[in-house]
């Protein structure tokens, strides 16, 4: 996945809709032109270039005026093509046809000049060569088509609905802080350790913490939510069988998890006796409740590509209950 790198530090209302904006589906991609008539008319003209160049090789028939044919029926191809093309495309087409044409007229001279034959088997030859050439460049360059963004909306409209969830909850004038990071994991910054397997295969392991959120709260709390994947990656490598080599793909595997904490103010708040256990919330399968002093941390492993809203708030809500109201 390649997407956006953005930093937040922003109110709730603000940081929802800079990631709707990101969230909002791609434009659908240009369509190719549509193949009409014209291109009826070059496939037209190459098939008869193509009769003649047989007729040409069964029968070595060489009369002045069915020389001239092959010429007259490439240059009416490229002329069919380039009538059809749009101002500021692209001229890849055209500009191999244009070269293979210099070669078509300066073969066809040099078979004339050293009598190495009829001239016209030559620019024959050349000429077929060049139109299918010149034909198959402009077909790709008129059927490319580019890549289609990818569709972020997956990822980033759970946390959407998370910073609409909680904005009643955050501090007055403050402001969510963190960022959002789709660039994908296999990012050289977000390498943590790389060594070689005994197979030869490089092997990477990434630490992409592609989602952060921190909220102030109205009671002086801080929660902090982060979406971490872990990804270890197995470059190819190359396995002796018994008989040949044969080379081996690489391959990835992903650990997602969803680490919500939450920091209280130590004059509100205790550590209860008994933080909450393990648990299944929603979807996710959450581990138990960490608490250091007024620090606590439920990790949850996260297979989708992202939790659903209720399934985050829960989670927050877990962490809460691991405290009560300090008397």
């Amino acid at each position: 996945m390649s997407g956006p790198n953005l930093a937040l530090d922003h109110l709730p209302e603000e940081a929802a809709l800079l990631l709707a904006e990101q969230a909002a589906p791609p434009p659908p991609p240009p369509q190719p032109p549509a193949r009409g008539p014209r291109w009826r008319v070059v496939g037209g003209l190459l098939g008869a270039a193509l009769v003649f160049y047989g007729i040409d090789l069964a029968f070595s028939f060489y009369p002045a005026v069915f020389s001239a044919t092959i010429p007259a029926l490439w240059l009416g191809a490229l002329l069919a093509v380039g009538a059809g093309r749009k101002p500021g495309a692209t001229g890849g087409g055209c500009a191999t046809a244009a070269l293979a044409g210099l070669g078509f007229f300066f073969l066809g001279g040099l078979e004339l000049a050293l009598g190495l034959g009829p001239a016209s088997v030559g620019l024959w030859r050349v000429g077929l060569v060049t139109a299918l050439i010149a034909g198959l460049g402009l077909w790709r360059d008129g059927a490319e088509k580019p890549a289609p963004p990818p569709d972020l909306s997956p990822r980033i409209t759970p946390w959407i609905e998370v910073l609409r969830a909680v904005a009643a909850d955050v501090a007055p004038g403050r402001r969510v802080t963190g960022g959002l990071d789709l660039r994908g994991a296999q990012v050289p910054e977000k390498l943590t350790r790389s060594a070689k397997a005994a197979s030869g295969a490089e092997i990477s392991i990434y630490r992409d913490e592609w989602l952060r959120l921190r909220l102030p709260l109205r009671d002086g709390s801080q929660l902090r939510i982060a979406a971490v994947d872990r990804v270890k990656a197995r470059g190819e490598y190359w396995k002796q069988g018994s008989r040949r080599r044969k080379l081996k793909p690489g391959r990835s595997e992903r650990l997602g998890t969803l680490e919500v904490q939450l920091v209280v103010p130590p004059s509100l708040y205790r550590p209860r006796a008994e933080p909450p256990a393990a648990a299944a919330v929603g979807a996710l399968a959450a581990g138990p409740a960490v608490v250091e002093q007024n620090r606590a941390t439920i990790a949850a492993r996260l297979d989708a590509e992202a939790p659903a809203a209720a399934d985050v708030v829960a989670l927050a809500a877990r962490c809460f209950a691991a405290f009560e109201r300090a008397s």
